[in-house]
């Protein structure tokens, strides 16, 4: 069986304008930040992380248990 995740970011439309338009370079660079620190963290756990949309990334988390997907999500969170 494989266990799937769907990572979204939350307020992603708004942080791209607020307070001020983002340019795509800014953005493009969150987005590649993010995938590699979720990638990372993710692969540690033997894990992969793939893109779907600009503001979610989609995992194949087997082995991961929900403590791991709490702790991952701190992490990023404190970014």
């Amino acid at each position: 069986m494989i266990q799937m995740t769907l990572i979204q970011i939350d307020n992603y439309g708004p942080w791209t304008v607020t307070p001020r338009p983002r340019t795509e370079s800014d953005l493009q660079i969150l987005q590649a930040e993010l995938f590699a620190d979720v990638q990372r963290l993710i692969a540690a756990k033997k894990g992969l992380v793939f893109f779907t949309r600009f503001d979610n990334l989609l995992a194949v988390t087997n082995g991961l248990n929900e403590e791991d997907h709490m702790r991952i999500q701190r992490s990023i969170r404190n970014r």
